[in-house]
């Protein structure tokens, strides 16, 4: 066994989706239908692994698939940090293998992303702010202009009178 791969890591059984396709009459591939799910990554691996910590893994045939199925579940676990049922899980390769591992650090993570979404949240809103302080500000000057040029011109109309 790999010396990469934890000794209490439990191997699960990946099966691949089946699709069967549909021909149009030159016999060009038009659409897919999946007739066979396949294994559910997120129920089988990720969410286990998160409430238990025993690592999980499966073998795949080529490398590269094991690459692409790593980026997809790490996106995928990054995506759910901010939701209520994130899963604080590592997602590694180790030749043609995927393996889960329980990840602590996530959950800093987790907390650094919201502190970030309150930071920007917090900017927004003096930002906000400060554009309606500018425009409240326009407003006032436009009308200090407005009341500055009336005056003017009752004085010259005064002014013009008594002439």
């Amino acid at each position: 066994m790999n010396p990469l791969i934890p000794t209490n890591a439990i191997q699960i059984r990946y099966e691949s989706p089946q699709y069967e396709p549909f021909y149009d009459d030159d016999g060009n591939i038009v659409d897919e239908e999946c007739i066979h799910p396949g294994t559910d990554a997120w129920h089988e691996f990720v969410q286990p692994v998160h409430d238990d910590g025993i690592p999980r893994y499966y073998r795949l045939r080529y490398r590269g698939n094991a690459k692409d199925h790593k980026h997809r579940m790490k996106r995928q676990i990054n995506n759910m940090l901010t939701s209520d049922d994130y899963c604080c899980v590592k997602v590694s390769v180790i030749g043609r293998r995927v393996l889960f591992t329980y990840d602590p650090k996530l959950s800093l993570e987790r907390e650094k992303l919201f502190r970030r979404q309150e930071f920007i949240a917090k900017k927004r809103k003096r930002i906000q702010e400060r554009e309606a302080a500018q425009q409240a500000a326009v407003r006032a000057a436009v009308q200090a202009i407005d009341t500055w040029g009336k005056q003017q011109e009752r004085n010259e109309n005064d002014y013009d009178e008594e002439q």
